[in-house]
C-alpha cells in the first residue's frame, strides 16, 4: 500500500485511484448521507441549496496531481443521480509554493505544468474514462465548476515563507 505519496509519479497516483475506487465511492457516499442528514440541516445550512465537495491537493506530487481529475470525476458520476444540486470545486497548490524543496524534486514543474494542460483541456472536452476492464467508457463533462490555484507568490510579489502557509490561506 502507498502510505507516503507516490514519490512525485503522476500515474502511480492514478493508478492507486483506480485499486481503490470502490473504497473511495463508498467513503464519499458515507460523507454525503452525514452531510445529508438532519443533523446537518439547519437554518444555517439549506442542503436544498446544494452540496458542495471541494477537492484540495498539490500539483506538485504524484499523488494530488495524479487523482485531482479522477476523483472529480467520481465525485460527479457517484452523485449524478441523488437528485441534490451539487457544486464540484478545486482548490490546487502548485508547485511553487513548495519553493523550499524544488529544487530537490525535479518532477515538480513538469506535474504542475501536465495538470495546468489537463485542466484546460477538459474544460472544452469530456473527461473519458473506464473504470474497469470490460467497463463501458464514460464521459463526463464539465468536472470542475470552478478551481483555486496557489502559486505562491501574492500580488504584491511577496512570497510563502514556508508550504504550510499555504494549507493556512486555503482553510481561510
Amino acid at each position: 500500500p502507498i502510505e507516503k505519496g507516490t514519490g512525485q509519479i503522476r500515474q502511480l497516483g492514478r493508478l492507486t485511484m483506480f485499486a481503490n475506487r470502490e473504497s473511495i465511492v463508498r467513503k464519499l457516499r458515507g460523507a454525503f448521507a452525514r452531510v445529508a442528514s438532519n443533523d446537518f440541516n439547519t437554518e444555517r445550512i439549506d442542503l436544498k441549496a446544494g452540496v458542495r465537495f471541494v477537492v484540495i491537493g498539490s500539483w506538485g506530487g504524484g499523488t494530488g496531481a495524479g487523482t485531482f481529475l479522477d476523483t472529480a470525476a467520481i465525485i460527479r458520476q457517484t452523485f449524478r443521480d441523488e437528485g441534490v444540486g451539487r457544486s464540484v470545486e478545486g482548490i490546487f497548490a502548485l508547485p511553487g509554493v513548495f519553493k523550499a524543496v524544488e529544487s530537490a524534486h525535479a518532477k515538480m514543474k513538469a506535474n504542475g505544468y501536465a495538470c495546468l494542460r489537463e485542466v484546460n483541456h477538459y474544460r472544452s472536452e469530456p473527461f473519458k474514462v473506464a473504470w474497469s476492464d470490460g467497463a463501458p467508457e464514460e464521459k463526463i463533462n464539465a468536472l470542475f465548476d470552478r478551481y483555486v490555484l496557489f502559486s505562491g507568490t501574492n500580488y504584491a510579489g511577496q512570497t510563502l515563507a514556508r508550504d504550510g502557509d499555504c494549507y493556512r490561506a486555503i482553510g481561510e
